[in-house]
């Protein structure tokens, strides 16, 4: 028995981590890598999607170039802005670190020399968007929690359908830290980075608040038949396999956006 609890901890543990990987990098505000050819070398680049003001916020080639970006204000009709690209020894960069309000966005196109002519890297218009400064004591437990939930939640799923055991203490230990989670912490996280506590329904249409709000509704479906002590398998599955569609949304996802006059 402690060998198949083992395996089990150890599966959803991998299963979470895969998950959020998932959810990192398919996100809107996960960097742009790649390389591209110029002058008969491969440079490798990396091209930011999500900034903290008052940091640096560095666009860069691994290697020296010739080029420049020009960006504008995300949705705006204004006159495109120029920033060449400068070489510290090791690498070419623009630092875009600008004077701008929380949530507010930025597109940017990036040219560079090969050869005689000026080529543009990027296919379409880059998007960053710029979020304040979030104390790591909030960030983190709201991380952890989050991540914890999941864990937990698959742990259950797994044994509650491979040797018909259920847990009424981890499932509220699971649930207390998604609430601790998503409405504790993540509000708070999410007014350092942008100004306001909740972007989702009614307010907005954040598809992270949404689907946090959603997994809550959908979650007291297994706790009412907790509390009513009947079968809990169906509808703990019905909860659970929402929770994976749910987690397969990429993160920040329609999310907070400042919008300029």
């Amino acid at each position: 028995m402690l060998r198949n609890k083992f395996f089990y901890i150890l599966i959803s543990f991998f299963f979470s981590i895969l998950i959020s990987y998932f959810q990192r990098i398919t996100g809107p505000t996960y960097p742009i890598k790649g390389n591209v050819k110029i002058n008969n070398s491969v440079v490798r680049f990396k091209f930011l999607k999500s900034c903290t003001l008052g940091d640096n916020c560095e666009i860069f080639f691994e290697g020296k170039i010739e080029g420049y970006v020009l960006y504008k204000k995300y949705r705006v009709d204004e006159n495109y802005r120029k920033l060449d690209f400068v070489w510290d020894g090791k690498k070419s960069y623009v630092n875009l670190k600008l004077n701008l309000p929380k949530a507010a966005k930025i597109e940017y196109d990036v040219f560079i020399k090969n050869y005689y002519d000026y080529i543009k890297v990027n296919n379409k218009p880059v998007v960053i968007r710029f979020k304040g400064y979030v104390p790591p004591y909030f960030l983190i437990p709201h991380i952890i929690f989050m991540y914890l939930f999941f864990l937990l939640s698959t742990y259950l799923f797994l044994k509650l359908n491979f040797i018909n055991e259920f847990s009424k203490k981890i499932f509220y230990f699971s649930f207390t830290s998604f609430i601790l989670g998503g409405f504790v912490f993540g509000p708070i996280v999410q007014y350092y980075a942008f100004d306001c506590f909740w972007s989702g329904f009614p307010y907005g249409y954040d598809l992270t608040d949404n689907k946090t709000l959603l997994t809550l509704i959908l979650w007291f479906l297994p706790i009412y038949f907790i509390i009513k002590n009947k079968p809990i398998k169906k509808y703990y599955n019905i909860a659970y396999l929402s929770l994976i569609l749910m987690y397969l949304i990429p993160h920040s996802l329609y999310g907070s956006e400042y919008k300029f006059k």
